[in-house]
């Protein structure tokens, strides 16, 4: 059984509430979103759970996440409306999880701008709409995941035992990146190690060893970036500030295969282990996987490594 831990939906009805910061825009043959004013016209995939199926078992995957596409993920609402905005997405994701839960998997969202919320609306995504995962984004509104405010979030995702999926958005240096499609090429990579040796350097995977954090897109830069990380440590006492060992979290995190190139995901399984890397598409975007079966194999890897990812 091959699942998809990084994959896209997003529920058309949480948009047609009132109040709503995510709207439907008028008119149109494809339905588009209005997020801060801007209109974006969504694939058909990413709403309609028919596609979906059909598309799992074009991919060869026997179940995918459901988890909301990133720019809808809103941390710069006040914290109240943050909190309903999560609320009315986790109710309409585990309906679409509901629909067909042999699939389907629902991953929630929380209001990581208020960690306490966050810690409350993780807990009953969890135990009351039966969401067994969540998605974050990479930095709240421009605070690292590091911050020690985010620990009551933290402490109850270790608890839980859910897995987290660390989707980059606000991009680091996006204000450069405008030509080339590069703020996703170039800035999505970089975000996620950002976020990633925060993590690390800031102790957070040392404290909370039992959560499972999976870093989009392979983990981005950051498990390429292994020897630069490993010297700053050695000689950099900033960088041992807040972590006795923080490149032994690397083997802790998880990578999901969305990394386009079988050398690629080859050495990220030399560097961390099959166990830690996990199928993921990106679907339904055009920066997606969309044979990800067929990239593993083409990877090398031996029966029992291949098996470990799945």
């Amino acid at each position: 059984m091959v699942i998809d831990l990084h994959s896209h939906y997003f529920p058309l009805e949480a948009a047609a509430q009132p109040g709503a910061p995510v709207t439907l825009a008028e008119g149109g043959e494809t339905p588009r979103l209005l997020v801060g004013g801007h209109a974006m016209s969504l694939n058909a995939g990413l709403f309609d759970l028919g596609r979906q199926r059909d598309d799992l078992q074009r991919q060869g995957l026997a179940r995918r996440v459901l988890a909301p596409p990133p720019f809808t993920i809103l941390y710069e609402l006040p914290p109240a409306e943050g909190l309903r905005w999560s609320r009315s997405l986790n109710d309409a994701m585990a309906r679409a999880q509901g629909q067909d839960p042999e699939r389907f998997i629902g991953f929630a969202t929380v209001p990581l701008q208020d960690p306490g919320a966050a810690a409350e609306e993780l807990e009953r995504a969890a135990s009351q709409l039966g969401l067994p995962g969540v998605e974050i984004l990479t930095s709240v509104n421009g605070l690292g995941l590091d911050a020690p405010s985010l620990d009551p979030f933290w402490r109850t995702a270790e608890r839980l035992a859910l897995p987290i999926l660390v989707h980059p958005h606000y991009v680091a240096g996006a204000e450069r990146m405008g030509d080339y499609h590069l703020r996703n090429l170039v800035g999505n990579p970089a975000e996620t190690a950002l976020a990633g040796a925060r993590l690390l350097f800031g102790g957070v995977v040392e404290r909370f060893p039992g959560m499972k954090l999976i870093l989009s897109h392979g983990g981005g830069a950051l498990p390429h970036l292994v020897g630069r990380l490993r010297q700053g440590y050695a000689v950099r006492p900033e960088a041992r500030a807040r972590a006795s060992d923080p490149l032994a979290g690397l083997t802790r995190l998880y990578y999901d295969t969305i990394v386009f190139d079988p050398t690629v995901l080859r050495h990220l399984v030399e560097l961390v282990g099959a166990s830690r890397v996990v199928v993921g598409t990106d679907y339904p975007f055009d920066m997606s996987e969309a044979l990800p079966v067929e990239l593993v194999r083409a990877a090398g890897l031996s029966q029992d490594e291949q098996r470990s990812e799945e």
